[in-house]
């Protein structure tokens, strides 16, 4: 193993340790976790118009349980994806790039607030949180590893046949279950939390989504609630009005992607639409992931 290799080995290790530093500050925090569960069922009682507490409480518990069993999705446009060599995995942003400056300092300033990549002298074990800063922190810092960072997702929680999130695209893919526990949630485009100075509260992890649903908004909160204990429905989602999942791990598509959905007209603008359509079954099947292409 080279000196690079290594050090991308630690980084995604770094990557990981952040999902667990923020699921040990949550659980350690019991007074926020009872005040996270007592917004939720207010939100639902004041907003689901629910009188009894003990409804509230147990619409709850089948909420929550209602994302966890959602499908983690990743709508994306198809000419990011038509590439040769097809891609081993994908990348986020910062291993990407891009010339949107403004849009860069913005994702930095969310990533910071949630994840505080720069700072050493939070709680947790010092050596995981040294290999945190030394690979994840920007800017000027030439141990940074790309990789530290977070890829972006949803809940697919209303079953929206086109995805969750389709201002990123017509297509979308569905993750494999245990990719769910590597992932930090928030309710709605974690960029809503960018000014928010209580945003360290308003992040989740797999297991404490209630505090997802005390900070919903009363339309996705309805979805939500229509989806786990009414009558299921497929809102065509606004922009940010998503679950938005922050994704800590490598997504390869060989192991971490179950399957793809990929809109017919998205590859009809390309002409040979068949050689593309068999490119796209061939690329799924040396991958081992289930594509439907959908109208």
């Amino acid at each position: 193993m080279t000196p690079k290799e290594r050090q991308q080995v630690l980084a995604r290790l770094a990557a990981s340790d952040v999902v667990s530093l923020k699921h040990k500050e949550i659980i350690e925090d019991t007074a926020q976790m009872t005040q996270d569960e007592n917004d939720a069922i207010l939100n639902i009682m004041q907003n689901m118009n629910v009188t009894s507490r003990g409804v509230a409480e147990i619409q709850l518990r089948q909420m929550v349980r209602h994302l966890q069993r959602a499908a983690l999705t990743i709508n994306f446009d198809i000419n990011s994806f038509l590439k040769y060599p097809p891609p081993k995995d994908l990348k986020n942003i910062h291993e990407r790039g891009s010339n949107d400056a403004n849009y860069m300092n913005r994702r930095e300033n969310v990533e910071q607030k949630f994840f505080k990549y720069n700072n050493a002298n939070r709680p947790g074990p010092q050596g995981i949180l040294d290999n945190i800063r030394q690979f994840g922190s920007k800017p000027n810092n030439p141990t940074f590893e790309p990789v530290t960072r977070p890829k972006y997702a949803a809940l697919n929680y209303t079953s929206n046949p086109r995805g969750p999130a389709r201002q990123y695209g017509n297509s979308y893919m569905e993750l494999k279950e245990h990719v769910k526990h590597k992932c930090t949630y928030t309710a709605g485009d974690s960029f809503v939390y960018e000014h928010d100075p209580l945003s360290d509260k308003k992040i989740a992890t797999f297991h404490n989504l209630e505090r997802v649903i005390a900070n919903m908004e009363p339309n996705p909160l309805e979805w939500l609630h229509n989806a786990a204990v009414g009558s299921p429905r497929h809102p065509n989602l606004q922009v940010g009005r998503y679950v938005e999942a922050q994704v800590h791990t490598e997504i390869l598509f060989n192991r971490d992607v179950k399957k793809l959905y990929i809109k017919k007209t998205d590859i009809k603008p390309h002409g040979l639409t068949k050689v593309i359509r068999e490119c796209i079954e061939i690329f799924a099947k040396r991958n081992g992931i289930v594509v439907e292409f959908i109208a």
